[in-house]
């Protein structure tokens, strides 16, 4: 018999493993999803745009923070008002996130 690299394609052996299950029980796919693997997957997700919105949350602040340093007196104490606000609830986005 020649060697595979001077035979055509055709002539190639099969050295798959054959039976009912091939690998080991750890290298098979679980196609049984369990209801703690679904809330993992979905809470990673959940935990991932938690944050993107945190730090949305934070940059309107840093944007509010300089657009109010241009604003008139009168109309700077309710758009601090707003303000705190947002601060609060930034706060508690880290909070919940720390949670996570």
């Amino acid at each position: 018999m020649s060697p595979a690299f001077l035979s055509g394609p055709d002539h190639l052996e099969d050295h798959r493993q054959r039976g009912l299950f091939d690998g080991s029980p750890s290298d098979r796919t679980v196609l049984r999803r369990t209801v703690a693997n679904v809330l993992s997957g979905r809470s990673f997700a959940s935990a991932t745009m938690l944050s993107r919105d945190i730090v949305e949350r934070q940059q309107s602040v840093a944007i509010l923070d300089r657009a109010i340093d241009g604003l008139p007196a009168a109309l700077r104490r309710r758009a601090s008002d707003d303000q705190d606000a947002l601060r609060l609830v930034a706060r508690r986005a880290d909070a919940f996130k720390t949670l996570v």
